[in-house]
């Protein structure tokens, strides 16, 4: 990541952490630079970060209504647990729900598109991936984060953040399991997933065909830090929309909820045409990158 441009060009990036209030509200948005594309920054090193180039910075504050967030020293410990509503189940057919985590395990491997052997997968991930809420807890995550005073949006991931303990290492705040537990896999529709040339990380950007859909992981419960921290990473490269993404349910159902997404923003000439190259989680996790940041959280991972 270039960390060498003017220091003017962030503009007001600390407080850009909110969430656009309509898909026409593109968030961070920067001018075209036809001679630069190609000088694609690194991404993810924690340095002071950039907007790159000439950035033009449009606060994403500035299009909301003002979100009163409280003493900032005020603490409410988040109310219930996830799997409160099933313990009693659970306790009675140990054997059958045991059954049903290892079906879900194996549909969210599935569902990411994940090929290789699953023990090769971080705990943390396999937690994450095995997930599925009920509709009454999906609907206490935004209460939690209304009484901690965050914003209740979550965020769909669809490359590096869709592990948490990537998550983890670039935002702080919350531990592996606790961020492994409020994630549950999802699937965004009318967009593609995409390699970028040269870097293990993919892009997101809108389809023109109404068949696309782009598989990650939707997570709750996001502190304001973290929503600073990620907006910081994407360094200009991605622009903040709201869109809804699908989520299925314990008991089977589907579900639309919305969600925050990263929008690629550069040229399309730095990017693999899906048909050419079909992006993976693989190929992330064999990465210098991955496995640097994968460290940073190992402690935590080895208590899972």
């Amino acid at each position: 990541m270039n960390t060498d441009s003017n220091e003017n060009a962030r503009g007001d990036v600390d407080g850009d952490w909110d969430v656009v209030d309509s898909v026409s509200d593109m968030g961070i948005t920067s001018d075209e630079q036809e001679n630069e594309t190609s000088k694609l920054p690194t991404y993810g090193k924690r340095k002071p970060i950039t907007l790159g180039h000439s950035a033009k910075v449009i606060p994403i504050r500035n299009l909301l209504t003002d979100l009163n967030l409280g003493p900032e020293d005020m603490q409410i410990s988040p109310r219930g647990n996830p799997g409160e509503e099933t313990s009693k189940e659970q306790q009675l057919h140990p054997a059958t729900n045991a059954s049903k985590a290892v079906s879900a395990l194996e549909q969210g491997i599935r569902h990411i598109g994940f090929q290789s052997n699953p023990e090769f997968l971080p705990k943390s991930m396999q937690i994450a991936l095995g997930n599925r809420f009920t509709l009454s807890r999906v609907h206490r995550f935004r209460e939690d984060s209304e009484l901690a005073f965050s914003h209740p949006l979550p965020y769909f991931f669809s490359g590096s953040f869709m592990f948490p303990a990537t998550l983890r290492a670039v935002t702080k705040g919350r531990s592996l399991r606790d961020i492994a537990e409020s994630m549950t896999p999802s699937t965004l529709r009318g967009y593609k997933l995409c390699a970028v040339k040269g870097r293990p990380w993919p892009a997101m950007l809108p389809s023109s065909s109404p068949n696309d859909e782009v598989k990650g992981m939707v997570v709750f419960g996001m502190l304001d830090s973290q929503r600073k921290a990620i907006h910081a990473f994407e360094n200009g490269m991605f622009d903040l929309r709201r869109v809804n993404v699908e989520i299925e349910l314990q008991d089977g159902s589907k579900m639309t909820h919305e969600a925050g997404i990263y929008v690629w923003n550069q040229s399309e000439s730095l990017l693999v045409p899906p048909e050419q190259k079909q992006w993976s989680p693989s190929s992330l996790m064999q990465s210098q990158w991955f496995l640097s940041n994968i460290t940073l959280a190992r402690a935590e991972e080895e208590q899972l």
